[in-house]
């Protein structure tokens, strides 16, 4: 199948400001984190965020994230990623049914690779992968959806997005196994992400996380990750991190929703620019 790289016009300038990674989707969370005026770095707007409660959205889907920490995730509890360079990474979404401003997005895809929150955050980067299948007036909604949340991470876009790459439409693969454990998403030629639930001997459930920050709620379910490989020529960026950490979540989440906090990054701050004082995974065991 062909890949149809675009350059220009107001698909690419969305997908330019677009976030990454865990940070992908809704920073309309940002709405839910108040000023802090003995942490500047956890001070971000609020009038900015509201503008999403006056966007009628809802969604409902799946989406996996997987990156280069181990697990459990650190950036979830408000520390530095593992690696001092920061957090490689990919968020693959699929949305099963729903509506951005009155537009369908049912049966959409996309997947966001990238680096965030590393300690030199001019060296932060995303790319985005979005569905062959995408619609024109599905790309407008999404774009009047990241525009207006975007605008409420200004003073944190470099640690929590970094530099945008550009995009292209690229046919996207995405499969859930019959018993709920297995999911995966693919860029045919470019990217493989592959994860299965965790379940610790003794236990039936699979182990799940609350309370922390994501995109599309407050909690997910841990995963393994069975195959995690990008490897693009085109923006010459490759990596394998199978092993490393993933996670999976269900979401149903609406405007309504995120109005009332409680998701998003807005309130990371991690970082030493931020008035963080958590120290990297590298730096705990003595590697600068």
């Amino acid at each position: 199948m062909s890949m149809i790289t675009h350059r220009a016009g107001s698909v690419a300038r969305l997908f330019a400001a677009a976030s990454v990674g865990a940070v992908t989707f809704l920073v309309a969370g940002l709405a839910g984190c108040a000023p802090d005026a003995e942490r500047p770095g956890m001070a971000v707007s609020t009038t900015d965020a509201m503008l999403l409660e006056s966007l009628d959205w809802e969604l409902n889907g799946s989406r996996i994230i997987a990156c280069c920490c181990g697990t459990p995730c650190p950036c979830r509890l408000n520390k530095a990623p593992t690696n001092c360079h920061g957090c490689d990474n990919s968020t693959a979404v699929h949305i099963d049914r729903g509506q951005i401003d009155g537009v369908r997005m049912d049966g959409l895809d996309w997947i966001i690779v990238g680096r965030v929150f590393g300690q030199d955050p001019t060296l932060n980067w995303h790319y985005v992968y979005v569905s062959e299948q995408a619609r024109a007036e599905q790309m407008a909604a999404l774009e009047k959806f990241f525009t207006m949340s975007m605008a409420a991470i200004e003073m944190k876009k470099d640690h929590l997005t970094g530099s945008g790459l550009g995009m292209r439409r690229v046919p996207i693969r995405w499969d859930e196994s019959s018993d709920g454990r297995e999911w995966s998403a693919e860029v045919p030629g470019v990217l493989v992400i592959q994860t299965r639930s965790i379940i610790v001997p003794g236990q039936k459930e699979a182990v799940r996380s609350t309370g922390i920050f994501d995109d599309y709620g407050n909690s997910f379910t841990h995963a393994d990750t069975l195959e995690h490989t990008l490897n693009d020529r085109e923006i010459d960026r490759k990596w394998n991190l199978k092993g490393r950490q993933a996670n999976q979540a269900h979401f149903a989440i609406t405007d309504e929703i995120a109005g009332k906090g409680g998701m998003g990054w807005g309130c990371w701050s991690a970082n030493a620019k931020l008035g963080g004082d958590s120290q990297y995974g590298e730096q705990l065991i003595g590697h600068d």
